[in-house]
């Protein structure tokens, strides 16, 4: 179940967020089909959390990026996903909104 999506630079390409899980399929819009999708690391979760998802995706110059439903930062490199590293002007991690819960930094 589509969550999330962003058009490709080439405008050929749509990334899709999956529901559900760790899943981000790559859809080429020519062939009208999935040709892929983006690999996560393994990450350790304790079994009594609830599942973490991309919940916002955004082209960008270099790529793919993401956050997760979790508020961490991520990056697609080739087709593989990995933490955004921590710079002085975006945080790693979005904090959590006192008005809603949602991690969107307001």
């Amino acid at each position: 179940m589509p969550h999330q999506m962003a058009m490709g630079t080439d405008g050929n390409t749509l990334y899709v967020g999956n529901t559900g899980g760790e899943s981000i399929s790559i859809v080429d819009l020519n062939a009208q089909q999935v040709t892929g999708g983006v690999v996560f690391p393994p990450v350790p979760r304790s079994g009594t959390s609830n599942g973490i998802y991309p919940r916002s995706l955004a082209m960008g110059l270099v790529g793919l990026e993401f956050i997760m439903s979790n508020g961490t930062q991520w990056q697609v490199v080739g087709n593989t996903a990995l933490p955004r590293p921590a710079d002085p002007v975006a945080p790693v991690t979005l904090a959590t909104c006192p008005a809603c819960g949602d991690r969107h930094g307001g």
